[in-house]
């Protein structure tokens, strides 16, 4: 959902980041001018849209290290201020988004392995990722893949793979594998740079008719769709 945001709050101008949100602040201040309207996920907390000046963009990048959450915490009242402003809750304000953009459930796996030979398995696991990709996901076709180690995204375009560079913001890369099916599922594998285990962010979209009004009934339907396909992914990712 975020790429849907970006491009349309950019106008199509979306880099892809797999590093924390200072590289995204740094990136922000290259691409405004005055002040701008700016999509950004604070993963896996909180999708958010908020309006923001250059110099509370500066702020931000000068505290992120010590005051990430602190800052996300400021930023979320912010929000859910404009919301009030808007006769809305935060609540009321998602289910726009949904509304706007469509829905996408987003559900974090684990696996933990320590020890030595544990860090050596999450090593062999994603060279595996990396080396034999899955072909479906739950049932779908893989037809995007991003590796952001390599920098190269592979493609499936008229039943032929076609590798792409990936344009990172400042040019980081990071462990991190990406695999996109048909019907825009999105599973990302990365390991741990902190705890002993390798960690897996399924994104699962359930069909929505968009600009069309969405409830909290519709919430809590599209919510369980996605929880159901969460079995399969986990199977089709050996898990």
């Amino acid at each position: 959902m975020e790429d849907l945001v970006s491009e349309d709050i950019f106008e199509g101008k979306c880099l892809d980041w797999s590093e924390g949100l200072e590289v995204v602040c740094v990136k922000i201040l290259d691409v405004s001018e005055d002040s701008v309207d700016i999509c950004t996920v604070l993963h896996p907390f909180v999708l958010c849209v908020f309006h923001i000046v250059k110099r509370e963009i500066l702020d931000c990048f000068e505290y992120l290290l010590v005051a990430r959450f602190c800052y996300a915490k400021l930023l979320i009242c912010e929000i859910a201020a404009y919301a009030k402003d808007n006769g809305m809750t935060l609540y009321d304000y998602l289910l726009q988004i949904y509304a706007e953009y469509g829905f996408q459930r987003e559900t974090t796996i684990n696996v933990v392995r320590p020890g030595k030979t544990g860090a050596e398995e999450i090593q062999a696991m994603m060279l595996n990722f990396r080396t034999n990709a899955p072909q479906e996901i739950a049932g779908e076709k893989v037809v995007k893949i991003k590796d952001f180690k390599t920098l190269i995204q592979r493609e499936l375009i008229n039943g032929e793979w076609v590798d792409t560079p990936i344009e990172m913001a400042l040019g980081a890369t990071s462990n991190v594998l990406q695999y996109f099916t048909e019907n825009g599922l999105k599973a990302s594998v990365r390991p741990s740079g902190t705890e002993p285990k390798i960690k897996f962010y399924f994104e699962i979209p359930v069909a929505t008719e968009k600009g069309q009004p969405f409830t909290g009934a519709d919430y809590e339907r599209c919510t369980a769709e996605a929880e159901a396909k969460v079995p399969a992914i986990k199977a089709s990712l050996g898990l």
